[in-house]
Order: structure tokens, then C-alpha cells, then sequence
């Protein structure tokens, strides 16, 4: 064979052309190439093969072991115990030693030999989903469904706080602070709010309120178009708040043509939406209400510009947004330019707006431009400040005990006022009078008089304590 290779090559190089012998030397190399992964596919076939037949065992040994475990429970799992779901036709069954073992209640309620004690079935208030992930939790906890829905987790939290069984509240609080979309964590911080001062549970509750707090604020504005948002209490709603960040809104891009005839002293416009809300306002389920802000460019003459051929940007709000800082930049040729702009504290009515008058020099244009073009990016940062005063307005607005959205100074009032339990805003000279005289307090002088004092004594006598840090 070496000797039919070699003369094979010295006939090529005799008779056939260079090139065409190339290519054949070329042709004979590929085509040992694809002998040899032809026969490297063979063998990952083989392996293949042999890890499939593998596998196939495997699966059919843990087919034979889940039998022979369900066989062993079938033998030793007699129960004693049904626990008619809420419908009371629909039965869970239970060993009575598991229940009275686990659980305080039910120990005394089988100790006092009721009627249902005695006939071993006993009727809950729970449904037919959350009598089985309970069960399951306590007589096999690996048994329990951890991808429940949220709302069965909830359930069954609530079931086993109230029968004191402490290991399957755990187990289950746990798995719900991994589902807490906006829906369910409304659902849980109203729940908690009623559990937490009053249930053996109360930690694992007050922890369940923190996680669902800590959620609903990172969920907003969604979370406020939540059927259990305008239940919750105020101490909740103040949770919620004090888990409240700053934002951070995107600007559009601004693309500016400085490529059309005559764009010194021309005017380029853009209206559009922004990345995000820039103050929440619920409208309804299908959304919230958005804002609309300007943002526009002038080069030379027109809307404010400098009339010297600097470019010069500008955001205009048609809403109303508090305290926000705005940042622009321009990169272009390795070189970037920034501008930022803090309001503060202040509040930019509509209609008015704020930006940089010469933003770039008639000299930097040509330099930032990019195939003609220079290109806006920007971003809008809502502080966290005006963020918590959204939440609470969305949950005065929920509770209907406002009609509108309130500034600072009277969220503040507000919420005093239903930390007393009594709105002095909303009340009449009579109704006034008789919580002045419960007070001891003197009911002369008009309505505005009457009022004042009663808030002063009302807000007096509010507990002093120093709020969360998150708070200040």
C-alpha cells in the first residue's frame, strides 16, 4: 500500500498539472478527515447507547422503590382521624397520636372527648388543598408540595398557626416567601396584619409581614391595584414605606440630525413615553396613570437656547413629579458629556420644565456627532422620598379616604389622623365638642378653633417612639 501511495504521487507529479495535484493531496487529506470523525461519531453513538440503557435501569429501580415505599406506607399508615374539608363532604385522613403529638389543640380537643373526638371526624373551616398540604407536611414533610399556590401556602399557614403546629408553619411560611408575586404578598401582609399580635405564630407571622412588606414595595405601582391592598392597616401600609427605594426612570433617546440643511437655529423635538411612571397615581386594574414629559433639544435660537450656536437640552414635565434629579449624556469618539440637574426638595409645577442652556459649544457639535448624528441618553432618578409619598397616597386613594392626592404637609395630618382613629378634617362643630369635652378639654370658638385643638391634644397624645431608620 505505501508503495502503490508513492508511486501514485510520483504519476501525479509527473503527469498531472501542480494545482490538480494539489488539490488531489488536498482532497485525500479531507477525506481521511471524515473517515476519522465518521468513526468518532461511532464511538459517541456507542456511549450514547450504553449511558440511555443506563438511564432506562435506573428509572425502572426507582419505579420498583416508589412501589415497595408505597406499599410500606399503605401497611403502616391506618388512620384514625378524618378531617372533613369545608365543603364537608370531602374527607383527609390522619393518625390521631401524629395530631395530638404535634399539636397542643387538637391534644386537648381529643382530651376533652367532644362528640367529634369520640366519631374520630372532625369538621375544619379549611379547604380541600390546604387539609392535604398540612397533613402531608406533618405526617411526611419530603411529602408536602412547596409549588403550591401561593394562596393554599397561605391557607395552610393559617391552619397551622391555629392548631399551634409550629413545624408545618415554618415549613410552609418558608415556601410562601418564595411565590410572593404582587397579588400574594398584598394577600399575606393582610393576613399577617391580623396574626401578629395575637397568635402563638407571631414571629414566624411578623417575619411573614417583613418578607410581604419588603415585596409589595419593590412590586409598586402594581401592588396597589390589589384587592387586598385597601385592607391592609396603617402600621402594614408603614411597613410597606419603609422598604420604599429611590427610582430610576429612563429617558428616550434623542437622536439629533445635525446633518439637514440649516439645523443651526432649528428646533428638534421628541415627545414620548418614559421607562417608567414618575409618580404612581392608580387609575385602575388594567394600569396605572402616566405622566408626560417633554424632552427636547434646541441648537441655536428657539425655546430658550442661547442664540450663539450651542446645543442646549431640556426636559419639560406636564405632570407633576418632587424632588428629582435628571441626568443627560453624550457619548461619542471616546469622549462623553454629562449634565445633571438636583430640584431638591422643591416641586416643578406643570407645565414648567429645567435643563442646560449650552450643553454642548458650537465648537463640541461636530465632535459628538456620529455619521452625522449626536444621540441623547438620559435618565430620570425619583427619590425615594417622593416614592414613599405615592404609596401612601395610593392606599388613601384605595381606602377612599381621600378624593385626590395629597401634598406632604397633609399626608402627614392625615395619617395622624388615622392614627387617632378620628378625622377632625372630616368632622362637624357637634362631633367636635363631644371629643373636646372627653378630654376635658374647652369647646368654645368656632369650627377652625375646635379643630385645631383637637388635633393638638389628639397628636399629644400619640406614643413617642423613634421610627425605623428606613423611615427618617
Amino acid at each position: 500500500g505505501a508503495i502503490a501511495i508513492k508511486t501514485q504521487d510520483y504519476l501525479m507529479q509527473q503527469v498531472l498539472p501542480e494545482s490538480l495535484a494539489a488539490s488531489l493531496v488536498r482532497l485525500r487529506a479531507v477525506r481521511q478527515r471524515s473517515a476519522e470523525v465518521n468513526n468518532f461519531n461511532s464511538r459517541v453513538d456507542a456511549v450514547e447507547s450504553e449511558v440511555m440503557q443506563e438511564v432506562t435501569r435506573l428509572q425502572d429501580e426507582l419505579r420498583r422503590q416508589q412501589e415497595q415505599g408505597r406499599t410500606l406506607a399503605q401497611l403502616s399508615f391506618r388512620p384514625d382521624v378524618k378531617l372533613l374539608s369545608l365543603d364537608g363532604n370531602t374527607a383527609v385522613p390522619a393518625l390521631r397520636h401524629v395530631l395530638t403529638s404535634n399539636s397542643r389543640v387538637l391534644e386537648r380537643m381529643f382530651a376533652a372527648h367532644t362528640a367529634e373526638a369520640q366519631s374520630g371526624t372532625i369538621k375544619t373551616e379549611a379547604t380541600l388543598s390546604v387539609l392535604e398540604h398540612v397533613m402531608k407536611s406533618l405526617h411526611c414533610a419530603a411529602c408536602a408540595d412547596d409549588e403550591a399556590d401561593a394562596v393554599v401556602l397561605l391557607g395552610a399557614c393559617e391552619l397551622a398557626a391555629r392548631w399551634e403546629l409550629g413545624a408545618v408553619f415554618r415549613s410552609t411560611a418558608s415556601a410562601l416567601r418564595n411565590k410572593l408575586d404582587a397579588r400574594s404578598a398584598a394577600l399575606v401582609l393582610a393576613a399577617a396584619d391580623k396574626h401578629v399580635e395575637a397568635d402563638a405564630a407571631s414571629a414566624g407571622w411578623q417575619k411573614l409581614r417583613e418578607d410581604a412588606a419588603a415585596a409589595l414595595a419593590r412590586l409598586m405601582p402594581m401592588g396597589a391595584l390589589q384587592p387586598a391592598f385597601k385592607t391592609l392597616g396603617l402600621s402594614s401600609i408603614l411597613e410597606v414605606v419603609s422598604n420604599v427605594t429611590e427610582d430610576t426612570v429612563t429617558v428616550p433617546d434623542l437622536a439629533i440630525d445635525i446633518t439637514l440643511p440649516g439645523y443651526t437655529g432649528s428646533q428638534i423635538d421628541f415627545f414620548g413615553p418614559l421607562s417608567k411612571d414618575l409618580v404612581w397615581r392608580p387609575r385602575d386594574r388594567d394600569g396605572v396613570k402616566f405622566d408626560e414629559h417633554w424632552l427636547w433639544a434646541s441648537i441655536g435660537s428657539g425655546r430658550g437656547a442661547i442664540d450663539d450656536g450651542s446645543l442646549g437640552l431640556y426636559m419639560k414635565n406636564v405632570g407633576h413629579v418632587a424632588g428629582k434629579q435628571v441626568e443627560f449624556a453624550i457619548k461619542a469618539n471616546n469622549k462623553e458629556w454629562r449634565g445633571d440637574n438636583d430640584a431638591g426638595m422643591s416641586t416643578l409645577p406643570a407645565g414648567q420644565g429645567f435643563g442646560w442652556h449650552d450643553f454642548l459649544s458650537p465648537q463640541e457639535i461636530p465632535t459628538a456627532a456620529v455619521e452625522g448624528k449626536i444621540t441623547v441618553r438620559g435618565t430620570v432618578t425619583v427619590p425615594a422620598r417622593q416614592r414613599k409619598a405615592d404609596v401612601l397616597n395610593m392606599w388613601l386613594l384605595a381606602t377612599e379616604s381621600v378624593n385626590e392626592p395629597l401634598s406632604p404637609a397633609e399626608l402627614l395630618l392625615c395619617l395622624r389622623a388615622h392614627a387617632c382613629d378620628f378625622n377632625a378634617a372630616a368632622a362637624d362643630t357637634s362631633a367636635l365638642k363631644e371629643q373636646l369635652s372627653e378630654r376635658g378639654l374647652d369647646t368654645s370658638g368656632g369650627v377652625n378653633t375646635l379643630r385645631t385643638r383637637l388635633r393638638d391634644a389628639m397628636h399629644a397624645a400619640l406614643p413617642v417612639a423613634s421610627p425605623p431608620s428606613r423611615l427618617r
